[in-house]
């Protein structure tokens, strides 16, 4: 494969998981290949992006914000987030990565933000992404 993308919450226990997962790439002699998509990422959180790079040596590719209650929302609805509120932070950063997917699979997409731009977050959105139970 061209890439290989390690998705990712900002908490410690699935960090070491996929630093493990990293590591293996990189005995392979593919870590060249690895880009991070770091998920449920706020400015609450303690764990920062930098940190995420920082501890798995990777470049964070792209950031989905903490946005519960849009996702939620959605879900219950039964529609895509992009099209519940495609002004939100998650939209825009599946709008990102669908172009880059669509653009490196020979299809007509550019991407149309930096990865950095993608972790804004609107103001009146709350929670977090894949909460687990």
């Amino acid at each position: 494969s061209t890439d290989v993308f390690f998705v990712v919450r900002p908490e410690i226990a699935l960090l070491k998981h996929t630093k493990r997962a990293i590591s293996m790439l990189s005995s392979l002699g593919q870590v060249e290949k690895g880009h991070l998509i770091a998920i449920g990422v706020d400015k609450e959180n303690r764990i920062k992006p930098n940190d995420i790079q920082r501890v798995l040596g990777l470049e964070v590719w792209l950031q989905v914000p903490f946005d519960q209650k849009t996702a939620m929302n959605a879900a219950n609805q039964g529609v895509p987030v992009s099209l519940f509120n495609p002004k939100s932070g998650i939209a825009h950063a599946a709008r990102y990565a669908a172009a880059y997917f669509a653009s490196a699979s020979g299809g007509s997409g550019t991407p149309i933000a930096a990865p950095a731009m993608m972790a804004k977050k609107t103001s009146n959105k709350i929670g977090r992404i894949g909460r687990r139970k």
